[in-house]
């Protein structure tokens, strides 16, 4: 299950991620994520995993590949980061430059891994105000 909330502090928005992600949630969110880039503000993205990172359904990745390959370079303009919450261990010490290092090169922005929400809304709120100076 895939859960979009926007805060409205600064345009962060969270994507609660569940146990398994299936082709119609896949195509959900990558939907709303056109829909902010179709909106012309700068946002950043947290994805939650709440049960750690989700297995995918058959299908999903070449779904995401497509995606991020027609949007990439609206996505690297928008966006001012990624943040990613997981409370895997594994995620979190053994591949977390790993996964920072591939997920940078597909999201073509900064990327960080959290084991809280609140160090990642921070993080994200930090990049906002760097982007865009008052």
């Amino acid at each position: 299950m895939v859960q979009i909330t926007k805060h409205y502090q600064c345009p962060v928005f969270t994507l609660r991620m569940g146990q398994k992600m299936t082709k119609e949630e896949t195509k959900k969110y990558l939907s709303e994520i056109s829909k902010m880039i179709a909106e012309g503000g700068s946002f950043g993205l947290l994805f939650d995993y709440p049960d750690g990172q989700p297995s995918k359904d058959r299908g999903v990745v070449k779904i995401e590949n497509e995606w991020f390959r027609g949007y990439r370079k609206d996505f690297q303009e928008k966006c001012f980061g990624v943040a990613m919450v997981t409370n895997s261990i594994f995620m979190l010490t053994i591949w977390k430059n790993v996964s920072q290092y591939l997920a940078k090169k597909t999201y073509g922005c900064d990327v960080n891994i959290f084991d809280n929400r609140s160090d990642a809304q921070m993080w994200l709120m930090d990049k906002y105000f760097v982007k865009n100076p008052k």
